[in-house]
């Protein structure tokens, strides 16, 4: 089985039990919380890999449920990282504009 494939199998293993949704309500509680966090800051508050990190913001942006906005310096390189926040937030501080 190629790479694509194993983890093509995965993801749907993942979707049918339900772990991608439980990670997914981690991910948008802690946002609700502690809006504007970088991916990182997200895999430290909720103890997920950085891995399922990225696939989980990647499907909840495609899902409209959070937007990526804004950005911060990451502290160890330097580099700016992009920030994450509930949708309902993003447009609460737009319409306040």
């Amino acid at each position: 089985m190629s790479i694509r494939q194993n983890s093509l199998a995965a993801h749907t293993a993942n979707e049918f039990s339900g772990i991608n949704q439980e990670n997914e309500l981690k991910i948008l509680t802690t946002l609700k919380q502690k809006p504007w966090s970088t991916r990182q800051e997200l895999e430290d508050l909720t103890g997920l890999k950085i891995n399922i990190i990225s696939g989980r913001c990647a499907d909840l942006i495609r899902k409209n449920q959070i937007v990526e906005g804004g950005a911060k310096i990451n502290p160890l390189t330097k580099k700016q990282c992009a920030t994450l926040a509930l949708k309902s937030d993003y447009e609460r501080i737009r319409a306040s504009m």
